[in-house]
C-alpha cells in the first residue's frame, strides 16, 4: 500500500467546519487512537444502540404468549389497581415477581394516548427491555473502559449494540433484558468495589446489593446463579488460584504465599463487603413482595417449589436437552461476532493479552460459571442465556479490536482466499434462508429478501474497506450493514403479524363465531395462552388454578390419572350446568376423551394445526350440547 495514502490507522487530525471538528470524523479519529477518550464516540454509540432498541417498537411481530403475559398481567395493573398481585387469566401472576408488570404499566402510562379505558399497547409492553438494553451498553462501556483502554472498552459496547441477541431481546417483552441490566450493574459494582485503590467503595457496595435486589425483583431466584454464584467462584476461587500460580502480573500477586494463606486472605476481605448494611439494603428492595404473597396466598410456597427446584431438577417438564444445548445459542447470541468466540474464550491464557488477563480473567468466570449452571439444569430455554451477553461482550472487546486495527493480512492470496469464502457464506446463507423464510413465513418473504441484498452489499463495502485498510471505516460499516439488516428483518416479521400460526388459527376461528368478551372460556389443559386475553379480550381461565394444584402435584412433567380424572369430573358438572360456558383443549385429550364428555357437548370448531399427525395438535372449542348462542347469523355448524 502507498504510504501517502489516505488512512483511517494514520493519528491525523480530524476535518475541521467552522472551527468544530465533525462528529463523523471524530469516531473515526479516536477509533484510530487507542488512548483517545472521546465524548463523540460515546454518545454514538448510545444513539446507536437506542436506534435498534426502540426500532419498530409500535410495527413489529405480534407477541408471543409470553409476551403477551406481561402485557395483560400489566393491564390489570392499569385498569385494576392490582399492583402487589397482577392477575392474569383469572390467576395471581406469583410464579416470577412483579417488576415486569410494573414496568410496562409505567411504561403504558408514558407512551399509551390516555383514553377513559386505558389499556397497554405493544410498544408500551417492549419499551422497558428496549430502555434495559441501551442502559447493559452504557454499563458495559463504562465498564470495558475501566477493565481496558478505552478504545478496546468502547469496542465493546459497540460490539454488544450490534449483536443478534441485544436485539432480539430488546424488542421481547419479557423481563429478561431488564434482568441482564441489573445483573450486568450489579457485576460492575463488584468490579469496581474491589479494585485496589478504588473511591468511594461503600457507594459501589450500596448499588452492589441495590442492583442485585432489583434483578431478583425482575426474575428470583435466577440472580443467585447468574450473578451471587460466578462472583464467588471469582473471588473464593479463581481469584486465588490465579495469584498463588503468578497468573495475575499486578500488585495483587503475592510472592511466596502459600495457597492456604492465599484463601484465608480472600476470607478476610469478603468480610469487608459491607455485608450486614448491603443484606439489609437487598432484603428491603426484594423481601416485601415474597414476603406479602407467601403470607397472603395459600400454597404459594410449593408453587415456587415446583417453578424453581422442579424446574432445575427436569421434574417440570418432560422435554430434556443436551448437556450442549447453549453453544449453538451463544454463537447466534454474539452476531455477527460469532467466529471471534473461541478465541475470546481462551484469550485470558494468551500471552497477547497478559496486560488485560484479570479483566478476561473476571469476564471468562461471569460467562463460565453461568453457562455451566444453566447446561445442568435439566430445563433449558434459550432466554436464559440472555444474562451471560454482557461478559461475552467483554471477552469478545478485546479480539474485534485486534481483528481490525492490529491484525495484518500477508499476502493477496490469503485475503483473496478469506473474501471468496465469506461471501461464499453469506449467498449459502442467504439462499438457505430465503427457502426457510418462504416456507415458514410466506408474507414475510419480500422484507427478508431485501434484508438480505442489503447485508450482502454492505458485507462486500466492509470487505473492501477492510482490505484496503481502511480499517475504522470497516467497523462503523459493519456495525451500519449489522444494524439495518436486523431493522429490516424485524419490519419483515412484523408483516408477517403473528408467528405462531396456530394461535392465529384459532383467532381466527373464534372470530367467526359470536363468542365475546363477556362469555366464559375455560382452558382445559395447562395455561390458557395469553393472547387470546391480549388481542381479543376473551374471558379465558384455566380448568385447575396454579395455587390448586401446586400442592397435589410434583412438578409438571406428563398429567397424572387422578387429575385427568378430577378434571372429567368437573368437566361434565360444568357441561350438566344451565349456566353458559366454552372449553378449549388439544385435540390429542379430546380424541382420548372425547367418549366421556360427548354425550354432553357440542363441538363449536376444531382447529386445524400445520404441526404434528392424525390432529394431535390440533385445537378443539366446544360448549354444552344445549349451547347454540356462539352461532353467527348465517352460521352452519363446526369448522
Amino acid at each position: 500500500m502507498n504510504s501517502s495514502a489516505s488512512n483511517d490507522l494514520q493519528p491525523t487530525k480530524p476535518p475541521v467546519q467552522g472551527g468544530i471538528a465533525s462528529p463523523g470524523s471524530a469516531v473515526l479519529e479516536s477509533l484510530a487512537k487507542p488512548r483517545d477518550a472521546a465524548w463523540a464516540e460515546i454518545v454514538c454509540i448510545l444513539v446507536f444502540a437506542a436506534v435498534l432498541s426502540l426500532w419498530g417498537l409500535r410495527h413489529g411481530p405480534a407477541l408471543s404468549d409470553h409476551e403477551a403475559i406481561v402485557a395483560t398481567g400489566a393491564r390489570d395493573v392499569v385498569q385494576n389497581g392490582h399492583w402487589l398481585i397482577p392477575s392474569v387469566g383469572h390467576q395471581a401472576a406469583i410464579r416470577k415477581p412483579p417488576l415486569r408488570f410494573w414496568l410496562a404499566s409505567l411504561s403504558s402510562f408514558v407512551i399509551d394516548p390516555g383514553t377513559s379505558t386505558p389499556d397497554v399497547s405493544v410498544a408500551a409492553s417492549r419499551f422497558p427491555s428496549a430502555i434495559a438494553a441501551v442502559l447493559t451498553v452504557l454499563v458495559v462501556l463504562l465498564l470495558a473502559r475501566c477493565m481496558f483502554e478505552p478504545r478496546t472498552g468502547t469496542i465493546a459496547a459497540a460490539g454488544l449494540a450490534s449483536t443478534a441477541g441485544i436485539f432480539f431481546f430488546a424488542h421481547d417483552a419479557q423481563i429478561e433484558m431488564v434482568l441482564t441490566f441489573f445483573s450486568t450493574c450489579a457485576v460492575a459494582c463488584f468490579w469496581m468495589a474491589t479494585q485496589p485503590g478504588t473511591r468511594r467503595r461503600v457507594l459501589w457496595w450500596a448499588l452492589f446489593y441495590l442492583s442485585l435486589g432489583l434483578a431478583m425483583l425482575s426474575k428470583a431466584p435466577l440472580p443467585l446463579a447468574t450473578v451471587v454464584l460466578p462472583l464467588a467462584v471469582w473471588w473464593f476461587v479463581v481469584l486465588p488460584l490465579a495469584r498463588y500460580h503468578h497468573i495475575l502480573d499486578d500488585e495483587s500477586a503475592a510472592e511466596g504465599s502459600t495457597r492456604i494463606a492465599l484463601f484465608k486472605e480472600q476470607g478476610r476481605q469478603f468480610l469487608k463487603m459491607w455485608l450486614l448494611p448491603g443484606a439489609l439494603l437487598f432484603l428491603l428492595v426484594f423481601g416485601p413482595w415474597p414476603i406479602y404473597v407467601a403470607m397472603t396466598k395459600s400454597n404459594a410456597l410449593d408453587l415456587w417449589r415446583i417453578e424453581y427446584l422442579d424446574r432445575f431438577s427436569g421434574d417440570l417438564s418432560s422435554q430434556t436437552h443436551s448437556a450442549f444445548y447453549y453453544i449453538p445459542i451463544a454463537f447466534g447470541l454474539v452476531f455477527p461476532w460469532s467466529l471471534l468466540l473461541p478465541q475470546a474464550v481462551a484469550s485470558p491464557f494468551s500471552r497477547a493479552t497478559k496486560a488485560n488477563r484479570k479483566a478476561l480473567l473476571f469476564a471468562l468466570t461471569w460467562v463460565t460459571v453461568q453457562f455451566v449452571f444453566l447446561s445442568s439444569a435439566s430445563f433449558k430455554r434459550p432466554h436464559y442465556l440472555a444474562t451471560a451477553l454482557p461478559g461475552m461482550a467483554i471477552l469478545l472487546g478485546p479480539m474485534v479490536e485486534r481483528f481490525f486495527f492490529a491484525f495484518r493480512v500477508n499476502g493477496r492470496k490469503w485475503l483473496t482466499i478469506g473474501i471468496v469464502v465469506l461471501v461464499a457464506m453469506i449467498v449459502a446463507a442467504a439462499v438457505w434462508g430465503s427457502k426457510a423464510v418462504s416456507k415458514e413465513m410466506p408474507d414475510a418473504t419480500a422484507g427478508f429478501a431485501m434484508a438480505a441484498v442489503l447485508f450482502f452489499v454492505g458485507a462486500l463495502a466492509w470487505l473492501i474497506t477492510y482490505a484496503a485498510n481502511y480499517r475504522a471505516s470497516s467497523f462503523v460499516v459493519l456495525l451500519c450493514t449489522v444494524g439495518a439488516t436486523f431493522a429490516l428483518s424485524w419490519n419483515a416479521l412484523g408483516q408477517q403479524g403473528m408467528i405462531d400460526e396456530r394461535a392465529a388459527d384459532l383467532m381466527a376461528a373464534l372470530d367467526k363465531t359470536a363468542i365475546g368478551p363477556d362469555d366464559p372460556i375455560t382452558w382445559v389443559v395447562g395455561r390458557p395462552d395469553a393472547r387470546l386475553m391480549y388481542y381479543r379480550h376473551l374471558n379465558v381461565r384455566p380448568l385447575f388454578t396454579t395455587l390448586e394444584l401446586a400442592p397435589k402435584r410434583k412438578g409438571r412433567r406428563g398429567i397424572p390419572e387422578w387429575l385427568i380424572e378430577d378434571a372429567m369430573t368437573k368437566l361434565r358438572e360444568r357441561l350438566q350446568s344451565r349456566d353458559k360456558e366454552y372449553f378449549i383443549i388439544p385435540g390429542m385429550f379430546w380424541d382420548a376423551y372425547e367418549s366421556k364428555v360427548s354425550d354432553l357437548a357440542n363441538i363449536v370448531c376444531r382447529v386445524k394445526s400445520p404441526f404434528g399427525k392424525k390432529g394431535r395438535n390440533d385445537i378443539v372449542v366446544f360448549t354444552q350440547s344445549w349451547n347454540n348462542d356462539w352461532k353467527k347469523a348465517g352460521a352452519s355448524g363446526p369448522g
